[in-house]
C-alpha cells in the first residue's frame, strides 16, 4: 500500500514489480487489447499452471465483433449487434477478468484476477480469495477506487 493506493512498482509496459498486477485500459481492451493483455501475463498465468499456445484477437462483421482465440477456442468480448457503443469499455474489462478467471479455475489454481479503478485507468490484479479478503477488511486503508473488484463488481 503506497498512499492509499494497492500498487507496486510498474515498468515500461506499466507491468508492476511483483508481476501481480498490469494495466487493463478499458478503452484499449475493447480496442482489440486482450489478446496483448493476456500475452504480458503469461508468464504468472504458467506458474499457475495455465499454458497460452497461441492467443489472437478476432474482429468480424465489420468490426462490430470482437472475440480472442485461445489455444484455438473463441471466447466473445463483445458483440455491438448485442451491446451499445457506450458499453463496450466495461465490457470488455469485466469480459478480461471472466476470462482470465475461468483459465484459472480450469487449471485448478487458487489465484484470481481482480479489477481495479476503471476506465482508461484501469488495471487488474492477481490475489487469492484471502488476499482479498484481507484487503476489502481494511478499506478504511485503501482508497476507495482502488479496492480490487469481483466480476460481478465491475458494472
Amino acid at each position: 500500500v503506497r498512499d492509499n493506493y494497492l500498487d507496486s512498482e510498474w515498468d515500461d509496459d506499466c507491468t508492476s514489480a511483483d508481476r501481480r498486477s498490469y494495466s487493463a485500459d478499458a478503452e484499449d481492451l475493447a480496442d482489440g487489447d486482450i489478446g496483448r493483455c493476456l500475452r504480458q501475463m503469461s508468464t504468472v498465468l504458467s506458474l499457475e499452471g495455465v499454458v497460452l499456445e497461441s492467443v489472437e484477437d478476432e474482429f468480424t462483421d465489420e468490426h462490430k465483433r470482437y472475440e480472442v482465440s485461445i489455444n484455438g477456442a473463441s471466447r466473445l468480448i463483445y458483440d455491438l449487434n448485442e451491446k451499445s457503443i457506450e458499453d463496450i469499455w466495461l465490457v470488455s474489462f469485466r469480459r478480461l477478468v471472466e476470462i482470465v478467471n475461468s483459465l484459472l479455475i480450469e487449471a485448478g489454481s487458487s489465484e484470481r484476477l481482480f479489477g481495479l479503478y476503471g476506465g482508461n485507468d484501469a488495471r487488474v490484479i492477481f490475489l487469492t480469495e484471502s488476499m482479498h479478503d484481507l484487503i476489502r477488511e481494511n478499506t478504511d486503508i485503501f482508497d476507495e477506487g482502488w479496492i480490487p473488484m469481483t466480476e460481478s463488481d465491475i458494472r
